[in-house]
């Protein structure tokens, strides 16, 4: 979608930004989150997400909360692995399969996962 010239001023003021809080916004994807590369935290609860391929790239994000956000297909995890920064990943309230989260632990071990 075209990005209107009343939305510029708030883009830039996240460029800059280390803590975002995304939740209960009904998002469906993370597209475009990539460009905030000095996020540090991110937020994305209570949001039906059904991919987190837009997170890759984000090189310093060290925290990201994922509760309650329908996450049920293994495979939803795979962009995760990429995020070698991580320290905390909040997965309460998804569906995931136990092995699918100690995968993701195995790739990512100074990470704690709170599922």
């Amino acid at each position: 979608g075209r990005v209107s010239a009343v939305h510029v001023p708030a883009l830039v003021r996240l460029v800059g930004a280390t803590d975002l809080d995304l939740a209960h916004n009904a998002l469906r994807g993370t597209e475009g989150l990539h460009l905030l590369r000095g996020l540090a935290s991110l937020t994305l609860d209570a949001n039906p997400l059904r991919s987190l391929w837009g997170l890759v790239g984000l090189t310093s994000l060290r925290s990201l909360s994922l509760q309650h956000c329908t996450l049920s297909a293994p495979s939803v995890l795979l962009p995760l692995e990429l995020l070698l920064e991580l320290r905390t990943l909040n997965l309460q309230g998804n569906s995931l399969p136990p092995e699918a989260v100690t995968a993701l632990q195995a790739k990512l071990p100074r990470c704690t996962i709170l599922v």
